[in-house]
């Protein structure tokens, strides 16, 4: 049999064992369980026992509390461990078995190692990121007592944490954090879902399209833009995804063109040079052509935004160059010439530009690195010298001992 009253009894009795027998006269917590516990006792002797022992410990005196206390202790953890029986609430369910169970691997960490990682995915205060950065340096995340930890750490309100986790850890941990990431997973949450889906997604989670179906259907625009990315996989969506691209939700809009251009749809490269060359929406296009791998439509766009940049340096309009200062990061994975050729332009002059300091920067570093993937050391080395000279790297950009060293440097320690 299963009697609440006794569970009741059970807590009080370990209460006054903690805070001294002395309290149990003329408790009304007691008193008020002797006449229910004397209605039982008509029916079954031993709760009739222990209601003669209840009501005599909380009417003794109190020099002899303690021994009655003893002895209703005692009788009822008798009664409790012989007599009762203790059944769960519903029927027993089987425990199911994580999917990636077998891919756990096996840790030689020590709690003592992992406990300040704990400490920073759990806790707030500065020094957090550091922790978890030589952490993962020193290989002690990939453990299966943290993967938890890292989805939940997805809505830290740190960003830099956030970060680390979602672009290196998770990812080099793979699928044995899928387990924790579907179980956080909501489709009606925000950003940290979006990201929990994003990650799911590049684990090849195997309801994922299920998942993406569900978002475009219930979710914040932030988990229907990670959404869109699963979409493109399929060519069958491709009218849908040409419909996001006039969503008036920013980061869809854009998450649609760049899973166009990923998916290499022709309709979504009539789309991005629409807009792009026609639209005030051309801030949603960046992106996807960063991404194009088409070169007709690379040439077109880079043939737009060399004719944007000769505007600016005739007009000097402040709205022409805030423009061109956006679409130039669509060619930050170009590495033509001519694109080089507009990148030397920019950075010719860097003192008297008229673009900002911080967008020129960005430029110069995008030439300096890419052109030392493919011209020769001789080349490379007599493209910025100039530059050197006039000040124009003055900035600390590049170090000065590419310039300065008697012996010519290899390529990777240029920068």
């Amino acid at each position: 049999m299963k009697i609440q009253i006794l569970e009741i009894l059970y807590h009080e009795i370990n209460r006054l064992f903690i805070a001294g027998a002395k309290f149990s006269q003329n408790d009304p917590r007691l008193s008020k369980l002797v006449p229910a516990l004397q209605q039982l006792g008509e029916k079954a002797p031993p709760l009739q026992k222990l209601a003669e022992y209840l009501e005599n410990l909380s009417s003794c005196k109190s020099d002899e509390a303690a021994q009655a206390l003893l002895e209703t202790g005692t009788y009822l953890y008798a009664l409790l461990n012989t007599q009762t029986l203790a059944e769960p609430e519903a029927d027993y369910a089987p425990i199911q078995q994580p999917a990636c169970t077998e891919e756990l691997p096996v840790t030689k960490n020590t709690y003592r190692n992992i406990k300040p990682i704990i400490e920073a995915l759990t806790k707030s205060g500065s020094g957090r990121l550091e922790v978890l950065t030589n952490a993962y340096e020193n290989g002690l995340t990939n453990d299966y007592r943290l993967y938890p930890l890292y989805s939940k750490a997805l809505s830290d309100k740190y960003s830099e944490i956030v970060d680390l986790v979602f672009e290196k850890i998770i990812p080099s941990i793979g699928t044995p954090m899928i387990d924790s990431l579907a179980g956080d997973y909501d489709c009606k949450g925000k950003k940290a879902d979006a990201k929990r889906l994003s990650l799911l997604y590049r684990l090849q989670y195997e309801k994922i399209h299920e998942l993406a179906s569900q978002a475009m259907a219930e979710s914040s625009a932030d988990i229907q833009a990670a959404a869109v990315d699963v979409l493109k996989d399929d060519p069958a969506n491709e009218e849908t995804l040409l419909s996001l691209t006039f969503s008036k939700n920013g980061d869809v809009r854009e998450a649609a063109m760049v899973a166009l251009i990923k998916a290499d749809s022709e309709k979504g490269k009539e789309r991005l040079l629409e807009m792009m060359l026609h639209s005030a929406n051309y801030y949603f296009t960046i992106q996807a052509a960063a991404v194009c791998t088409d070169k007709k439509i690379a040439d077109e766009v880079f043939a737009y935004i060399q004719k944007v940049y000769d505007d600016c340096t005739k007009s000097k309009d402040k709205n022409d160059i805030e423009k061109f200062e956006e679409l130039i990061e669509a060619l930050r994975n170009r590495e033509e010439e001519c694109v080089f050729d507009l990148y030397a332009k920019i950075c010719a002059d860097k003192n008297n530009s008229i673009f900002s300091s911080h967008m020129t920067s960005k430029v110069l570093i995008w030439y300096f690195e890419k052109t030392s993937r493919i011209y020769s050391p001789e080349k490379h080395y007599d493209t910025f010298i100039g530059m050197y000279k006039n000040g124009t790297l003055s900035s600390g950009i590049i170090s000065s001992d590419y310039f300065d060293c008697d012996e010519k440097l290899a390529i990777d320690k240029r920068c």
